[in-house]
């Protein structure tokens, strides 16, 4: 009798098991949809061409009966996305991109079909720890949910597009999986797949996925906290200069960009001695509990027990400025929808360019995106006065400052320009001879020039050389642009 009453406590037991993993299948069965999407670019050497791009898939989660949350990474580029969910087609919108976090939103045109759940329902956990195996989790070419198992290898924190940096954790793998599969951990989703790099997956942290829905939820997205400062260590040969005593570490503010949490309270040439009552190590370094030894800077956007501070808090700095220690409180700023420009040579640029062409020249402004497209990864060898440029120039330092380094990007041939078809990526300085501000500014000159009895505009580039661009010769022109089959003379939105 008893054997058959430990029979049934087995059965029971194990079969509560069997349902807690079909459970948890059943819940990711339910939120997990594939987006299916093809991008188009605009060509960044020759702005007004548009380019096919490739075709994608990846997964997002579904938090209500239309809304999805997924990366933005090659979104951002669609033509259209369609989802498939339960063997129906969906067309989805972006509604909320925040690209210093890789974060968006979509909203489908109807709502899915039996989705009943919310969000909450979602059951997403702590970021996992250092070691602990975590299941990656797919749909097969059955549709059948199948999983990988990877051990957590490393947290480190890195910003995508932006400069807010904000952790990730990494596994190891010989192979790509799609973007957005879930990392599970003790029947929980404790993060997704965010992209593929040197032979290792990279995750987004469940704590990062819960303040965005939570924010997203709220209907006052704020996003994320951003750090932007530069920070290196205070080497022991340098604490006498600066009054250091020798068993204090400290961090060297080396750069700060426009609307940061600490601009216009810290500065250049500060030392942080401590954020938040932690001190940094002699690498400007801090421990973290979960995440092992991280970057000091990390502690401005995540409190030390791994929850995200919030923009319009105050956090406490002690510094030492002018060999005198310091405290002080910094505002905590996003750069979500910032309404000033950061960079003078943005890092990533969407979207079509700005661009001018007259007379067979063609003006931009530079980005590294161009960098890239133009010269490859190794564009610095090929480029050095503009990658000396991009080192010291690429942000801006005060909120005054909003010009922009225009180049001549091409000369196409043709027999007015005969002279200038060498001049390639050289830095436009001034036009008759005013400072150039940026390529919207260089277009009035034009215009006015073009208005004036003299119709000769004189550029005056980098290395001092001076050029002339006759601007009567209007028929000629227009026969560049009809030659190249270039829509218009230029686009300055």
């Amino acid at each position: 009798m008893k054997s058959k009453i430990y029979f049934i406590i087995l059965f029971i037991f194990l079969h509560n098991i069997i349902n807690a993993k079909e459970t948890l299948k059943d819940i990711l069965k339910e939120h997990l949809i594939e987006l299916n999407y093809t991008t188009i670019r605009y060509s960044k050497v020759y702005p007004w061409l548009k380019e096919l791009g490739e075709e994608y898939q990846q997964y997002g989660i579904i938090l209500n009966s239309n809304t999805v949350l997924s990366q933005c990474d090659e979104l951002i580029h669609s033509v259209s996305i369609n989802a498939i969910y339960k063997n129906k087609k969906y067309k989805l919108q972006l509604e909320l991109i925040d690209t210093e976090v890789n974060l968006c939103i979509l909203k489908s045109n109807q709502s899915f079909l039996n989705f009943k759940k919310n969000w909450k329902e979602l059951p997403l956990g702590e970021d996992p720890k250092l070691k602990q195996n975590i299941k990656v989790f797919y749909f097969d070419d059955y549709n059948q949910l199948r999983y990988y198992k990877y051990s957590v290898n490393e947290y480190t924190i890195t910003s995508d597009y932006g400069f807010t940096k904000l952790p990730v954790f990494t596994v190891s793998s010989s192979k790509s999986i799609k973007i957005g599969s879930p990392a599970v951990l003790n029947e929980e989703v404790v993060g997704f797949h965010s992209y593929y790099n040197d032979k290792k997956l990279i995750f987004v942290p469940a704590s990062r996925i819960r303040y965005f829905i939570n924010q997203y939820f709220s209907e006052n997205y704020k996003g994320f906290v951003v750090q932007g400062l530069e920070l290196k260590p205070v080497f022991d040969e340098l604490k006498k200069h600066y009054n250091l005593p020798e068993d204090e570490q400290g961090c060297f503010v080396e750069e700060i960009i426009i609307g940061s949490s600490g601009y216009g309270i810290l500065k250049e040439g500060d030392i942080i001695l401590e954020i938040d009552g932690i001190k940094p190590n002699k690498k400007c370094f801090y421990k973290d509990p979960l995440m092992g030894y991280q970057k000091f800077e990390l502690l401005i956007s995540r409190n030390i027990n791994g929850t995200y501070r919030n923009k319009g808090e105050k956090l406490k700095v002690q510094i030492l400025r002018d060999k005198q220690v310091k405290k002080l409180e910094i505002d905590l700023k996003s750069l979500y929808n910032y309404n000033r420009s950061v960079e003078r040579i943005p890092w990533k640029v969407y979207g079509m360019q700005p661009y001018i062409l007259q007379h067979g020249i063609l003006f931009i402004e530079l980005s590294r995106s161009y960098l890239i497209e133009r010269l490859g990864k190794n564009w610095r060898r090929q480029a050095l006065e503009l990658a000396y440029l991009y080192d010291n120039k690429k942000y801006y330092k005060n909120e005054k400052e909003q010009d922009k380094i225009v180049i001549i990007s091409e000369v196409l041939p043709d027999p007015i320009n005969i002279g200038y078809q060498d001049i390639l990526l050289k830095p436009v300085l001034k036009a008759n001879n005013i400072d150039i501000q940026n390529l919207k500014h260089l277009y009035q000159i034009i215009d006015k020039t073009i208005h004036s009895h003299n119709k000769i505009l004189e550029l005056e580039l980098s290395n001092h050389r001076k050029i002339y661009i006759d601007l009567n010769k209007e028929k000629e022109h227009l026969n560049i642009l009809k030659k190249f089959y270039i829509p218009s003379d230029h686009y300055l939105p």
